[in-house]
């Protein structure tokens, strides 16, 4: 799982935008190539090298977000974890920027897209059947009528408190460490807050039953224990 406070800087602003293009990642890098390049900056050469390395990092985890999504049954693998695979897959999805309208309707994406839904679902089934129809509902929110939109928005602006309550949640379950846990439950929470500022809909209750489950989540040891 990638690591939220990683130093990558490529990776991080790949992150707060949700969009893991190779044509995006080329862009971030060139402009901060300009930022730290010693000739065109007052930068030491470390900085650059630095940002090389940030690069081939980031490239290398584009690669492995696009074609290491490979569907592992129950049966293709001894002792496994339905819960870590459940999670592992919610983790693709987010990462992936499937919580965005500009990911989620991209042609050139949608079989990527298709596959990692069935693997959340797949693995939801065998951890916990109650996130499917909580899951389902969710995905919903990203086909929001125009008319809709004003309302989508302030959606949209709680969503994102949540999503970055759910990078955090990730790496609890990948360390343990009760800070992150703690900076999760309170972006959920904060997100949950500004949903009930909204006068009640179909799209605002996906959103705070999926808050929900993750809430839940967190009540349990994290897996890496």
């Amino acid at each position: 799982m990638l690591d939220i406070n990683t130093e990558n800087q490529i990776l991080k602003e790949l992150i707060t935008l949700n969009d893991f293009s190779e044509k995006t990642l080329k862009k971030i890098y060139r402009r901060l190539s300009k930022k730290f390049h010693p000739d065109l900056s007052n930068k030491s050469g470390d900085e650059f090298v630095k940002l090389q390395k940030d690069y081939e990092e980031a490239k290398e985890f584009i690669k492995n977000l696009k074609f290491d999504v490979s569907f592992v049954k129950d049966n293709d693998k001894e002792n496994i974890d339905p819960r870590a695979e459940f999670y592992d897959k919610l983790y693709y999805y987010t990462v992936s920027g499937l919580h965005s309208i500009k990911i989620r309707i991209k042609p050139k994406l949608k079989e990527r897209n298709d596959k990692i839904i069935e693997q959340v679902l797949y693995w939801a089934e065998k951890y916990n059947p109650l996130f499917i129809p909580i899951f389902k509902e969710y995905n919903k929110i990203f086909f929001i009528p125009l008319n809709e939109m004003e309302v989508a928005k302030k959606i949209y602006r709680a969503q994102k408190l949540m999503i970055k309550g759910l990078y955090f949640f990730f790496d609890y379950q990948k360390n343990g460490l009760e800070s992150y846990k703690n900076i999760a439950i309170s972006y959920i929470e904060d997100s949950l807050y500004e949903l009930k500022l909204l006068d009640y809909s179909d799209y605002q209750k996906s959103i705070v039953d999926f808050a929900e489950f993750i809430l839940k989540e967190l009540i349990m040891p994290p897996i890496c224990k």
